[in-house]
């Protein structure tokens, strides 16, 4: 005699000896659940997006770099009406820096759904802010013209183009070209002066071999770095180990530095990584590579990508590029190849058409963050 209950209603060879006593339709139901999640998750990852979808932001929440930058950014309005207070006879000089606050509330305000939603109000403060962005953008036109530095092409560049996407803040009527290594000859020629780079690489080995210090992982595997600046601040202890790198780094024309975009510091990748593309944090700034070592033949040569062009690294050979742009480094693997670094010395540099005023005032605007 069967000891088994068949009062659910349910056979027991239904389903088999495994869902004995188990409803079959909602089981059913959790499988094909199941296999649809797991059909999206394998066309996402096969999907190919287009190349303004394939920026790699931070996803870590309590990222230091990030949290101070939403810092500096929450308070930025505030220290610039504070830093035209204290300059109210020139003011006007930072006509260029107000435009760009004024689009940027813009965007927020349309991008907020219950300002989306109700027209009049809409079209009152587009009204407003257009106006006061037209006037305040004229007015740095005119500026520029009695100083003789208006270009009639930087009028039409008030928006990011498409493949600019700075993550913290864009300066409009700033002038975008991906390779702009011949924009800083000065800082360029420093560098490459004979034995500069035999000083840094000397410098760099004897640290590296001693273990002086921790390099940092970069959130990417095979990608680590080690600051001599850190969003504008001097790390002392970097800087005390690397004496000769320092100072030559802290003589350059148009260093960017007391500022929370800029940084200087060695960038170490290794065979086999990928740095997914991503932008900087802002158009106000250039970042120069100084590398100082290169792959040798044996390895497929590391490519640096910028605005979908790619070039390579020659040790000694400076490049410059605008990083508020879309760019990514590849330095993958061809078939059996031994291990070998690419290590390069970044600087950040001022956008060289930025006046002194300007650069004062972002100075003060995106004051560093003491967070080291």
């Amino acid at each position: 005699m069967s000891s088994i209950d068949n009062s659910n209603g349910f056979n027991n060879n239904m389903m088999g000896p495994m869902f004995n006593g188990y409803p079959l339709i909602p089981m059913l139901l959790l499988l094909v659940v199941v296999c649809v999640a797991i059909w999206k998750r394998f066309s996402a990852a096969n999907k190919v997006p287009n190349e303004a979808n394939q920026i790699s932001t931070c996803s870590n929440p309590y990222c230091v770099r990030c949290g101070a930058y939403a810092e500096s950014l929450s308070e930025a309005k505030t220290r610039l009406a504070m830093f035209m207070s204290m300059r109210e006879e020139h003011a006007h000089l930072a006509n260029r820096i107000r435009a760009s606050f004024a689009a940027r509330d813009m965007g927020e305000m349309q991008s907020n759904k219950n300002f989306r939603e109700d027209p009049k109000r809409s079209a009152r403060y587009r009204g407003r802010v257009q106006q006061e962005d037209e006037d305040i953008v004229q007015l740095e036109i005119n500026q520029m013209r009695d100083h003789n530095k208006y270009d009639k092409e930087l009028e039409t560049n008030t928006e990011p183009i498409a493949s600019q996407k700075p993550t913290v803040f864009f300066l409009c009527n700033l002038r975008t070209q991906a390779w702009v290594t011949e924009w800083h000859t000065q800082a360029v020629a420093s560098l490459e002066q004979p034995n500069i780079l035999d000083a840094i690489l000397a410098e760099y080995q004897r640290n590296n071999s001693e273990r002086a210090f921790s390099w940092v992982d970069n959130d990417v595997q095979g990608w680590d770095v080690l600051h001599l600046y850190n969003q504008g601040i001097r790390m002392n202890d970097a800087c005390a180990a690397y004496p000769v790198t320092s100072e030559i780094v802290e003589s350059l024309p148009g260093l960017l530095k007391d500022c929370i975009f800029g940084n200087v510091f060695f960038s170490r990748i290794r065979t086999g990584t990928q740095i997914e593309p991503h932008c900087g944090p802002s158009n106000v700034r250039h970042r120069l590579h100084f590398p100082i070592l290169v792959p040798g033949s044996v390895c497929k040569d590391p490519v640096l990508i910028v605005d979908s062009e790619a070039r390579k690294w020659k040790a000694g050979k400076c490049i410059v590029f605008d990083d508020s742009l879309l760019h990514s480094a590849d330095y993958g693997q061809d078939g059996d190849q031994k291990h070998e670094e690419r290590v390069v010395l970044i600087v950040d540099l001022w956008h060289p058409n930025l006046t002194d005023y300007e650069r004062e005032c972002l100075s003060y605007v995106f004051c560093t963050m003491d967070y080291v």
